[in-house]
């Protein structure tokens, strides 16, 4: 009977990839984190952006009508 010839594939063990998912773990999470941090930041600064140039009183503008 004639095997082929060519690389050995372990059939044991856990696989190459699955090893390496834990380590990669909080790299991920970090990622993820620090993405999220930047979508509320971005989106905040906005909301307050859009609040200031609406044309609504702002606090600041209440202050200064009350001591006129």
């Amino acid at each position: 009977m004639n095997t082929p010839s060519g690389p050995k594939i372990a059939l044991s063990g856990p696989s190459p990839t699955a090893r390496s998912v834990p380590s990669r773990l909080p790299l991920v999470a970090a990622l993820i984190v620090v993405s999220l941090a930047g979508i509320v930041l971005v989106f905040d600064e906005h909301y307050a952006s859009a609040q200031i140039l609406d044309g609504r009183p702002q606090i600041n503008d209440v202050v200064e009508l009350e001591r006129k």
